[in-house]
């Protein structure tokens, strides 16, 4: 999921971004803080709809991130039906890191 789908989802204005870039003026620090603080929280949550879905349904940010750790296990077990040593194919998914906010 992208940030656009993601602000969709999670009922903040894709627009609004779109009207403030389109301007070429410069907005306020409030205006800012929240866009910022938007833009963070995607990041935190990441754009696997499981996890976009716990964090509409209200759940705090460590329950969010073993829904992520959940997915991965289930695509470590996949990789391992291919990749019976497991070495080959796992090695990628311990480099990407977990943001909490």
């Amino acid at each position: 999921m992208d940030y656009e789908e993601f602000c969709d989802v999670t009922g903040n204005s894709q627009r609004l971004l779109n009207q403030i870039y389109d301007s070429g003026s410069p907005i306020g620090q409030a205006t800012n803080r929240k866009l910022m603080r938007d833009l963070r929280i995607y990041m935190a949550v990441g754009g696997m709809p499981q996890a976009v879905e716990a964090y509409v349904a209200g759940k705090n940010f460590s329950e969010i991130d073993m829904v992520k750790r959940q997915i991965i296990t289930l695509y470590e077990e996949d990789f391992k039906k291919i990749d019976t040593s497991g070495s080959l194919l796992l090695k990628p998914f311990y480099l990407v890191p977990f943001i909490s906010v």
